[in-house]
C-alpha cells in the first residue's frame, strides 16, 4: 500500500470507491473475516504494523510529526473537537487496515458497529468518518457532525 509522503493518513475519494468495490467482490467463502470490536476493541496502526493498547497515547508518542496527528495535539486537551478528532483518526487507521486487508484477499475487517449478518459484500463506507457499516442511512444522520479535524476551530477555550 503507497502511503502519502506530505501526510500518510490521508483518504482520497477514490480510496472509498476503490474500497466500496473491492467489497462488492468479496466472496461468501474467502479468507477475509470481521472482527468483533466488542470482544477486541483495538485500532491497528498502519504506521508501525501494531495494535496499540492505549491509541491516543500511542500517536502521541510515536507519531507526533505526522500532520493529522499535530492537528489534533494541537487541540485543548479534553475538548470534544479533539474527542472527534481521535476518533476521525481512529476509523481513518482502520479504513487504511481494511485496505490492506481487501487488497490482500485475506484478514480481518474492524467494523464501527457488527450485526449478526456478517456478510462483508453489504458494507458501506461513510465518506464522513471513514467508518465501515452495514447500515449507513441512520449513521449518516449522526455522523454530519463528526467533521475532519482542518474544519475544526483551533480558537476553543480550555476546559477549567
Amino acid at each position: 500500500m503507497e502511503l502519502s509522503v506530505d501526510d500518510p493518513l490521508k483518504i482520497t475519494k477514490d480510496m472509498i470507491a476503490l474500497v466500496q468495490n473491492k467489497l462488492q467482490q468479496v466472496s461468501g467463502n474467502s479468507q477475509i473475516t470481521i472482527l468483533e470490536k466488542k470482544h477486541n476493541a483495538s485500532v491497528f496502526c498502519v504506521l508501525c504494523r501494531i495494535t496499540p493498547c492505549h491509541f491516543s497515547r500511542h500517536m502521541n508518542q510515536v507519531h507526533s510529526d505526522v500532520p493529522s496527528v499535530k492537528k489534533i495535539l494541537e487541540l485543548p486537551l479534553g475538548s470534544k473537537e479533539r474527542m472527534l478528532g481521535w476518533t476521525l483518526l481512529r476509523n481513518t487507521l482502520n479504513f487504511l487496515h481494511i485496505r490492506e486487508v481487501l487488497e490482500a484477499g485475506s484478514g480481518q475487517l474492524m467494523l464501527t458497529y457488527v450485526r449478526k449478518n456478517k456478510d462483508p459484500r453489504q458494507l458501506k463506507v461513510c465518506p464522513t468518518c471513514y467508518g465501515l457499516l452495514f447500515n449507513i442511512k441512520p449513521h449518516l444522520e449522526k455522523c454530519q457532525k463528526l467533521q475532519p479535524v482542518e474544519k475544526v476551530s483551533s480558537n476553543v477555550p480550555k476546559r477549567k
